[in-house]
């Protein structure tokens, strides 16, 4: 049994329904995004959101104390026994058990500047999972976005082809029209002078029927005079 979207497809494909590029390329965004929206790390699941705070960082996160009151490891879930176990994140703030620590990324907003002034954050796992997240999920987008561009550029440009196509045909037809009024112009001429053609045969066929009659009157009465 075909599925719904199978058959959506199906038929898109055979011709029997339109396809409609912006409402694909809207349902592979929506797809996209909801595939990137979660991810799981150390036996919990994590979020990812490409507004999020991380990404337009341009010096270590002011620490919020509802996050510095957590006694679990944000990452592994360690429940810390002292304070002195843990660390912190400077890009989401919160605790890290030690060997949660990935590395040291630099700040998104302090790319800009020159290598020796760049500033590098202290990164958790999970944070900078989301930075790789990011990353492929960018990549994506741009590929889609060149493909779309490529697919309504081709679009423009069968459209252009086509009011050409359309311009000539109309063209066509005038010029078509134009033909047929000379045409009927001519046909109009040509009958014109086969009723004048006519009309002379039978003015000269009465004329010869006259001069027969005088003639053979003539000849009646010069006869006569003979046989007086």
């Amino acid at each position: 049994m075909v599925s719904t979207s199978q058959g959506d497809d199906n038929r898109v494909l055979n011709g029997t329904e339109p396809f409609d590029s912006e409402a694909e390329y809207m349902k592979l965004l929506g797809m996209i995004e909801t595939k990137s929206s979660h991810f799981v790390m150390g036996g919990k699941s994590h979020t990812y959101n490409h507004l999020e705070p991380i990404f337009l960082l341009a010096e270590p996160i002011i620490r919020d104390e509802k996050k510095t009151r957590k006694v679990n490891c944000r990452c592994c879930l360690y429940e810390f026994k002292d304070p002195k176990e843990w660390t912190w994140c400077e890009f989401c703030g919160y605790n890290i058990d030690e060997k949660c620590i990935r590395k040291t990324r630099f700040f998104p907003k302090d790319m800009e500047r020159d290598l020796e002034k760049k500033r590098r954050g202290v990164i958790c796992k999970v944070c900078d999972r989301k930075f790789l997240v990011h990353k492929k999920v960018a990549e994506i987008y741009n590929h889609i976005n060149a493909a779309k561009k490529i697919n309504d550029d081709s679009i423009s440009k069968l459209g252009k082809q086509g009011n050409a196509a359309n311009d000539e045909f109309k063209s066509g037809e005038t010029g078509n029209a134009s033909v047929t009024d000379n045409i009927n112009k001519i046909d109009e001429e040509v009958e014109a002078m086969r009723k004048e053609i006519k009309k002379i045969k039978n003015e000269r066929k009465t004329k010869k029927i006259n001069n027969t009659s005088i003639l053979e009157h003539k000849e009646k009465m010069e006869s006569e005079v003979h046989k007086a």
